[in-house]
């Protein structure tokens, strides 16, 4: 059974069909392996020669997706001898160099992708899918040409295959999953796998033959990290990929959790840090949900930080290592990218809160309030994204951490649609790195800004297609605001993209630890505290030809559009990210995100107080207000920029508007940071007829209306900080008068929009675009019956027979509430139960009078108990159309013996009933359509 199981995986990647040239062997875990002609090491492909025959390959294609075979024509003069073999190094060049093929793609073996050989019409010959390989294996065929399939441990590139192993042990399988728990956990491990072995390790490394064997379950008391791979004594089986599971004890954290695990003692080992390391990734989200695993590598993040005990890293997720090609997940929720070749792990930088050296305010957030604030203000900069976590590693609390993303190629291609070979990507760090591309493009750009008169607007023109100057002026304003004292000599990085329509030169945010008065001063200002100069930047670096940045400002400043550019773009954002408004409610938000975790962080790293951190934040936020106290005063002294903030206001409140410069300016208040020293043109503008200006009005006495404060159209000029008011005042052309009357006089009341008019006739002005409300109460013994109106325009709604209607007219009127005596019954003396009282009555909702002998009279239905009615029936302007005390006499539609009108009438009937026992009487209203 054995030997038929080793088979199967032998033959599981039979070849597509018979070819003379077929995929002989591939790698995609090339880490120590062949290097190509360009000193390289990418994934690799073997073609083989199965024939006796030289094939020429020119004009055959190469592909990694089955359905799109054609992706790559195999230049003119390759051959292949007879017996001969091809290396294809997947380095996506697309050219043929030194006997190599380097198609114009690369493989992602975890992607399920197939390397993918077709003839010149585009039929495939041969094709493998991609399975996963560990570091430095590789798969192939198990004899050079063969069809069956095996795994090679020791790879042959470009040489005979031989010693092939049917596959990899499955991975052992754990009884408890990883995540959060209560209590002490036991974990059972096991495989369905026979001949299999199981070693674990709980202190991070991976288990070989000489870790722990697997007998009994694991007892997992406090936070503990389990690894393990299943050993196989079957030699044609090799050992499992690594499982590992982090069970988080008792742990109560409201953040992220990272769980890493492997040889951080050699990564944390020195100044710089050690090689990368391998390292297994365990991530868990801040609902405590368990989100994914997989094995990739750390390598040191960091530069002067480095020197302290908590170390930032990078995790990158590596193919080649057969467990996933990306770290998969939503980390940032301001993004919705969702696959990540590498993050970066920060624990603060120089801000970090820890007692080994570095200034004595740090915070651990000073970093990520600058990116954050930057991007929810939506600057002009890339910025990393930032989700608040803690670290274990190796099981061990490790601190408060952000996971934060990379601006790099990824970064690039995910927001700008830029790929690797079209970006330029440059940055300075105490020199240029040229990271993707060339800075050939950014220095013919210095060269012109620097050799050209920039105040030509042709000049000026050309710098702006192919400079962001938008992002050139937020990224000094930005930095020179917060007194970066560690950026334009370290820290600085810009980039711009080449495809398609492109994107200019533009900024990107990078290490902004060193900002808000931290106090290492690497750029040399005069002083790093919130009293710098925000002009000094200007005189930084002038003629260094390495750092080119405040040459070009300079420069660009001789130009008055850029020049105009970057007052009002200092002015925006003193209005947005940089106004206390905003920045401190910000910065508050983000301490309470680490405020819950920073007492274990201390206890971790030792010497350090929560109230020492705690005087350390709030000192910060001194800083960020005194900035904001000062920043007026000194733009005004060194840039003649003065911004004052100033408020706008009408009244009353629905008056009009007040426009500045041509706009609009709502709601109210209105108030903003505008340039000052100025003036500013202001008209106020009457919302509708009704409203006339009146007046201006302000507080500061220097500031002044010209021509004065009673015209609507003046030039106010704006000095100092100030708040303005425009008064208007309501005249209205339509009030018409109206008289309100009661019938009989002394019987009842009407109430105008809730206030009771105490004599009649009344008339008074009232406004015709108004609704009002009228309610006639009857005195007591009295009943209301109905309005009167005389203009038909007059509607009374919802009925003429409500005590409660709703008033509106266009012309004057009289409106007159009719009562009518209603005398109660005398109470009947309580003796036996009496017979009931048929109170029936019914009405039709429509009659026809024409005549036909069909419903031509409107009449009532009675109960036998009706001993009299009187009945009204009016039209719907209140004139009475018919009236009757018969209940056998109906009405016949006409009115003063003519027809009258199709249309709504309203009628109003009183029954009284009588059995002899008892006796009542009752109103009835509604409606009745006359239709013919």
């Amino acid at each position: 059974m054995k030997r038929i199981f080793i088979l199967f995986f032998l033959t599981i990647q039979a070849v597509t069909g018979y070819s003379q040239v077929v995929v002989n062997e591939y790698s995609c875990s090339n880490i120590n392996g062949p290097v190509d002609a360009f000193g390289d090491r990418e994934d690799w492909v073997e073609l083989y020669n199965t024939g006796a025959a030289a094939v020429n390959l020119s004009g055959y294609y190469l592909s990694d997706d089955k359905f799109t075979p054609m992706k790559w024509q195999v230049p003119v003069g390759v051959n292949i001898p007879a017996g001969g073999r091809m290396m294809v190094f997947c380095s996506d060049r697309g050219v043929f160099q030194s006997g190599q093929l380097h198609p114009s793609f690369k493989l992602t073996q975890m992607r399920g992708e197939y390397f993918v050989l077709a003839n010149g019409t585009g039929a495939i010959v041969d094709s493998v899918k991609l399975l996963p390989t560990q570091a430095n294996h590789s798969r192939g065929r198990s004899t050079d040409g063969g069809t069956n399939w095996g795994v090679f441990s020791t790879p042959s590139p470009n040489g005979v295959n031989s010693a092939a192993k049917a596959n990899y042990a499955q991975r052992p399988l754990f009884s408890v999953a990883p995540g959060f728990y209560n209590a002490t956990q036991s974990v059972v491990l096991s495989t369905p796998e026979p001949n299999i072995t199981i070693h674990y390790t709980t202190d991070g490394s991976v288990p070989t033959l000489a870790s722990p064997t697997y007998s009994v379950p694991i007892n997992v008391p406090v936070t503990m990290v389990v690894r393990a791979v299943a050993f196989s004594s079957d030699p044609l089986v090799l050992p499992s990929f690594t499982e590992t599971n982090t069970y988080l004890i008792n742990e109560t954290t409201t953040m992220n959790v990272v769980s890493v695990a492997g040889n951080y003692t050699t990564l944390f080992s020195g100044w710089g840090g050690g090689t990368e390391i391998t390292s297994s990734i365990e991530y868990f989200d801040v609902n405590k949900n368990f989100k994914f695993e997989l094995e990739g590598i750390a390598r040191p993040h960091g530069h002067d930080s480095w020197g302290y005990a908590q170390k930032g890293f990078k995790l990158e997720a590596k193919d080649q290592y057969g467990y996933d090609h990306a770290l998969k997940h939503k980390f940032f929720g301001s993004s919705a990218r969702d696959t990540f070749n590498m993050v970066i792990l920060k624990a603060g930088a120089s801000d970090q809160y820890t007692p080994y050296g570095g200034p004595s305010n740090r915070i651990h957030m000073r970093d990520v309030f600058c990116h954050t604030l930057s991007m929810k203000y939506n600057l002009n900069l890339d910025s990393r994204n930032y989700a608040p976590t803690i670290v274990f590693v190796n099981g061990t609390y490790w601190g408060v951490y952000e996971i934060r993303e990379r601006v790099d190629k990824d970064y690039m291609e995910y927001y700008y649609g830029q790929t690797e070979k079209k970006i330029d990507h440059l940055s300075y760090w105490g020199g240029l790195e040229v990271r993707e591309g060339s800075d050939t493009g950014w220095n013919n750009l210095y060269s012109f800004i620097m050799n050209n008169n920039m105040s030509l607007a042709t000049n000026y023109d050309h710098v702006t297609q192919y400079l962001d100057v938008e992002s050139f002026a937020q990224y000094f304003i930005l930095n020179t605001y917060l007194v970066n004292s560690d950026w334009l000599n370290w820290n600085t990085m810009w980039w711009r993209g080449r495809k398609g329509q492109g994107v200019k030169w533009r900024y990107a945010n990078w290490d902004m630890d060193n900002t808000i008065g931290l106090g290492q001063n690497f750029t040399g200002l005069n002083t790093t505290g919130y009293q710098n100069d925000p002009c000094q930047p200007f005189d930084l670096f002038q003629g260094s030809s390495s750092i080119k940045h405040t040459d070009m400002l300079t420069r660009l400043m001789m130009n008055p559009t850029f020049t105009q550019l970057y007052r009002t773009t200092f002015i925006d954002m003193l209005n947005g990210p940089l106004n206390c408004a905003n920045m401190l409610p910000h910065f508050d938000s983000l301490v309470n995100v680490i405020q819950p975790e920073m007492q274990r962080q201390i206890t971790r790293w030792g010497n350090g107080t929560y109230a020492d951190w705690q005087s350390n934040v709030q000192w910060t936020r001194d800083q960020i207000v005194g900035r904001c106290q000062v920043i007026a005063q000194k733009l005004d002294s060194c840039m003649d920029l003065n911004p004052q903030r100033i408020s706008f206001n009408v009244s009353p409140s629905n008056g009009g508007t007040i426009s500045m410069d041509g706009t609009t300016l709502t709601p109210y208040v209105w108030s903003k940071i505008v340039e000052a020293d100025k003036v500013l043109n202001l008209v106020a503008t009457p919302s509708n007829a009704y409203y006339f200006f009146d007046h201006w009005e302000k507080y500061e006495v220097t500031n002044t209306f010209n021509p004065d404060d009673t015209t609507a159209t003046v030039g106010f000029d704006f000095k100092k900080k100030d708040s303005v008011v425009a008064f208007f005042r309501y005249f209205n052309p339509d009030s018409i008068f109206v008289t309100f009357d009661v019938t009989p006089n002394g019987k009842g009341t009407i109430k105008l929009d809730n206030t009771v008019i105490s004599s009649y006739p009344y008339t008074v002005k009232l406004d015709r675009k108004v609704a009002y409300a009228l309610q006639a109460t009857p005195v007591n013994d009295w009943r209301f019956f109905n309005w009167r109106k005389k203009s038909p325009t007059t509607n009374l709604a919802n009925s003429l027979f409500d005590e409660n209607v709703t008033f509106t007219f266009t012309e004057a009127d009289t409106i007159i509430a009719n009562f009518q005596y209603d005398p109660p019954f005398a109470d009947l003396p309580n003796e036996s139960p009496l017979p009931g009282l048929d109170q029936t009555v019914s009405f039709p909702n429509a009659f026809s009078p024409n005549g036909d002998g069909r419903n031509d009279v409107f009449r009532m239905v009675k109960g036998k108990h009706v001993k009299s009615i009187h009945v009204r029936i009016y039209d719907r302007w209140g004139n009475e159309v018919f009236n009757a005390s018969d209940a056998n006499y109906g009405w016949d539609g006409t009115f003063k013996g003519e027809p009258a009108p199709i249309g709504t009438y309203y009628y109003v009937l009183t029954a009284w009933f009588d059995n002899t026992f008892q006796n009542s009487s009752k109103m009835y209203k509604g409606e009745i359509n006359l239709i013919r």
